[in-house]
């Protein structure tokens, strides 16, 4: 081995130490190490190395508070959340208003599926406003799915708000619309009924598998992609507004529910319109359980859904 010339060797605490030049003993045993010889190091000189490692060894190294409180949330959370959140359905799409349910991740990119309608559009205007008068302003993030609806939403919204170009960040799957299985393609009301049925007797119900490749998702598999959205947001901002936009109800309903403090089955009742947008305060408990902050719901801006208007035709008249 080559020889080793004088070097720094650090305490751990306090100054590095420089040893005085010393001449190796090298051995050429099969498993060669360099030797050094204890005569030539001072007794001065070794008691501050090893009492400097002793230190570093025996004094506990604590985490910094953003170490501590990274990782995956558990609810009911203990600790408040350090941002605040604004929970948002994209605008209305073409799908929504034909009412055919399509939730396959192969076409969310769609313009044709999942292009906003002019009155998505104007959702869009509305809820901007509705949420600059809530003091929601420039330095906002919006976290909008990758799905055509909800980036278009992001973008009209940010140009109201004055937000930079670089606070939209897409979120490529955990904001996904809820797969349905074999019923995609379906009437959106029949297969909301569906779902609204089983998922209200249990949270790991599934639809049935369809052959196009449309997940069928439980609402627990939803929890579990929301979950880590937030702990990723909670690890990563601090103090900030942040608007999630989801295409869909569920994501953002199984985020509210449990953010209230409320059983997985209960999602529903708390169901997303298109261009809603809510603010959502979590519910904190202590080590018992017991609740220390409250929940508090505060819906920013609802579109108004109009009735469809329907023809009537005047009966026919017979001749007598």
């Amino acid at each position: 081995m080559a020889f080793i010339p004088p070097t720094m060797v650090s305490t751990f605490v306090g100054k590095p130490v420089a040893l005085p030049a010393m001449r190796p003993n090298i051995s050429h045993s099969r498993c060669s190490r360099t030797r050094i010889s204890a005569s030539a190091v001072s007794r001065r000189d070794f008691a501050k190395v090893s009492l400097g490692i002793i230190a570093g060894v025996l004094v506990p190294q604590l985490p910094l508070p953003a170490q501590a409180t990274s990782g995956l949330r558990v609810f009911p959370l203990q600790e408040p959340l350090t941002n605040t959140y604004f929970l948002m359905r994209a605008c209305e799409t073409v799908s929504d208003k034909l009412g055919v349910c399509n939730s396959n991740p192969v076409n969310k990119l769609s313009i044709k599926m999942h292009g906003l309608t002019p009155a998505g559009v104007e959702q869009a205007m509305r809820a901007s406003e509705a949420l600059i008068k809530e003091g929601v302003g420039s330095e906002t993030w919006i976290w909008p799915s990758v799905t055509t609806s909800s980036f278009e939403t992001a973008e009209i919204m940010a140009y109201n708000l004055n937000v930079r170009r670089e606070q939209i960040v897409p979120e490529f799957s955990f904001l996904d619309a809820r797969g349905v299985g074999n019923m995609e393609g379906g009437k959106l009301a029949d297969v909301r009924g569906v779902i609204i049925e089983n998922d209200g007797l249990d949270s790991s119900w599934r639809p049935v598998p369809g052959e196009d490749g449309t997940p069928n998702d439980s609402s627990d598999d939803v929890f579990v992609r929301v979950r880590q959205l937030l702990s990723k947001l909670e690890t990563q901002y601090f103090g900030e507004n942040i608007v999630i936009l989801s295409p869909d109800s569920d994501p953002l309903s199984v985020l509210q529910t449990v953010l209230m403090g409320q059983e997985l089955t209960e999602h529903h009742k708390h169901e997303y319109q298109p261009g809603e947008v809510r603010f959502v305060q979590e519910l904190v408990v202590n080590a018992m359980g017991e609740p220390i902050v409250p929940p508090e719901v505060k819906t920013i801006s609802k579109p108004t859904v109009l009735p469809e208007k329907k023809s009537r035709s005047k009966p026919k008249q017979t001749n007598i």
